[in-house]
């Protein structure tokens, strides 16, 4: 079963960016991929034998979670300008 779901996901990343238009893959990108950059870069920065503080991974849960509520917040508008804006553009253009 754990491996049924391993390779559905593997899959469903793998082909959802060859299925989807350049805008909409952008935006999974940028908010799927801001937290965890944010993460490294602050992480770089604190010396190697230092443990992490429990802020900023309190903050990194709530960067993720903050960051994939937005996500569906943000993909309906870009989903709806990438299909129907199309058809508009399209229209006017033949009229």
């Amino acid at each position: 079963m754990v491996f049924t779901k391993l390779g559905l996901g593997l899959v469903a990343g793998m082909t959802i960016p060859f299925m989807v238009s350049h805008n909409i893959y952008m935006t999974i990108a940028n908010a799927f991929l801001r937290p965890h950059l944010q993460f490294r870069i602050e992480r770089e920065k604190m010396k190697k034998d230092l443990a992490i503080p429990t802020y900023m991974l309190d903050s990194y849960i709530k960067d993720v979670v903050g960051s994939f509520l937005l996500f569906f917040v943000v993909i309906g508008p870009v989903v709806y300008q990438e299909f129907t804006g199309r058809k508009l553009q399209e229209q006017k253009l033949n009229e």
